[in-house]
């Protein structure tokens, strides 16, 4: 079986529940958005295809919560995005699926076409992309603004790698500590943002 190193997801975007996704079955809700059983079951058999790992229920069980956070994860980026009015273009989401081919060496057609022959929509892999584009625009927006970094950060940064024996003689440049500062900073500050809006969203299992 091909192995592919990508995650993704379908979350419907329902204000109201319809009949069809009653037959269905929910398994999550979180705010106003629906994850059905089915889409955890999609993730679910994405995510040991791309990996390898053998379906069997006791591993099922196993990844059902790291699953589900996902899912949640990213209703919660789609819900934070439509608040700021956040919008992401079919191209944008086209370049998306692009480049994750490339990264599997496939077209975006050859790659498509295997999603399809394990039975994972293309609508999966685009919610999914939208929800991570969606995403990275509010880090830009909202808070990559708030990381300050002074000289006296890098300096002591750099202090602090000339004692280390592993970069002697390979020391970083000012810029590539200064990115490296500013990146670990805004890893901290993604994380706590989703630590807040799971905090203050609506979530319910239902499985």
């Amino acid at each position: 079986m091909q192995k592919f190193f990508i995650l993704f997801i379908t979350i419907f975007n329902l204000l109201v529940l319809p009949a069809a996704a009653v037959e269905m079955g929910i398994s999550l809700v979180v705010n106003d958005r629906m994850i059905s059983d089915l889409q955890v079951k999609e993730r679910m058999k994405l995510i040991m295809s791309s990996s390898g790992i053998p379906d069997q229920a006791e591993t099922r069980q196993k990844l059902l919560p790291q699953i589900e956070n996902m899912l949640i994860e990213e209703a919660l980026k789609l819900d934070v995005a439509q608040k700021e009015k956040i919008e992401v273009t079919p191209q944008e989401i086209q370049e998306g699926v692009s480049r994750i081919a490339q990264q599997n060496n496939f077209s975006a057609e050859q790659f498509q076409n295997i999603l399809q022959s394990q039975g994972i929509p293309k609508s999966t892999l685009e919610n999914q992309i939208r929800s991570e584009i969606a995403w990275g625009k509010y880090v830009q927006k909202e808070l990559r603004p708030q990381i300050n970094i002074s000289d006296y950060d890098v300096d002591a940064e750099l202090a602090r790698l000339k004692d280390n024996p592993d970069f002697k003689g390979n020391m970083p440049t000012r810029d590539q500590v200064l990115n490296k500062i500013g990146n670990e900073r805004l890893g901290r500050l993604q994380a706590r943002a989703l630590i807040d809006l799971k905090a203050d969203a609506f979530i319910e299992s239902r499985g």
